[in-house]
């Protein structure tokens, strides 16, 4: 069972790795029929694609990997700016621009504290659970930004932006659940670590979908005037008090009681 585990895992990112720049390429190729992010795009994925044979190659927890995953998250943080540039909006609404600032820098937070980690086996724990909360910050305020972008676009903008969006809160969806349950447990699955190539192999293949179904220069008539929208950090807060509830629940029943709730909890969360 290992032997097919270990299997499925290096499949996993060699299809997320080749898939990245397979699309990467495609979208090199036809850039000038692309839209504002397709620089981004490009530049995350070609990030991504390396994530991906470093995680092969080293293992999903390894510096390399973490590093070019924290890379490859700021390329798309880019990415999911120049959406916002479909309809004008990158000007329009005020803070996106701030936000996005603080969200570079809460990432990048993530490369000194691989580095410590690294240097510093006997304080790993420590370091562990603080990036998993500067990952939950960087999550909770990437998913808010994605919601925006959607929420906020033209029914036109929408036939293009609905594929980007679904993809990367996609990615973060995964990413938000991964960073809370290393929080509440100091420590990372090796399993969901592996797993995060799932979620980014998702984001792909919306990206390939979107691209094929939808010109990126599309015309669209700038969205009027929308106020930044923070509905989704009350359902996110609403989440993670949900987490935080039944990993006390558990710390509480141990034994048979607690799987049966956690693998029904699993269930629920990923439906």
């Amino acid at each position: 069972m290992q032997a097919i585990g270990l299997f499925a895992a290096a499949l996993l990112f060699l299809l997320t790795a080749g898939g990245a720049l397979a699309l990467g390429g495609w979208l090199l190729v036809r850039r000038r029929e692309r839209g504002p992010a397709v620089g981004g795009e490009g530049v995350a994925l070609a990030l991504t694609a390396g994530w991906a044979l470093a995680a092969f190659g080293l293992g999903a927890q390894a510096v390399l990997a973490g590093a070019l995953l924290s890379l490859s998250y700021l390329a798309w943080l880019w990415t999911l700016y120049r959406l916002f540039a479909h309809d004008k909006r990158d000007k329009s609404v005020a803070l996106i621009r701030p936000v996005v600032a603080a969200l570079a820098f809460v990432e990048l937070l993530q490369l000194p504290l691989l580095m410590a980690q690294a240097g510093s086996p006997h304080a790993a724990t420590a370091f562990v659970v603080f990036a998993a909360i500067l990952r939950l910050l960087f999550s909770v305020g990437a998913l808010m930004l994605v919601h925006n972008l959607y929420a906020g676009a033209s029914p036109q903008a929408r036939q293009a932006l609905g594929w980007p969006a679904a993809g990367l809160g996609a990615l973060w969806l995964y990413e938000l659940n991964f960073a809370t349950l290393v929080y509440l447990t100091g420590s990372p699955s090796a399993l969901l670590a592996t797993l995060r190539g799932a979620a980014t192999l998702v984001l792909v293949a919306t990206l390939a979908v979107g691209a094929m179904r939808h010109d990126g220069n599309l015309a669209f008539r700038p969205s009027r005037k929308v106020a930044f929208q923070s509905l989704s950090l009350l359902v996110i807060g609403a989440y993670l008090v949900v987490m935080v509830t039944v990993a006390q629940a558990l710390a509480y029943l141990g034994g048979e009681s607690a799987r049966l709730l956690q693998a029904g909890f699993v269930v629920l969360a990923a439906a």
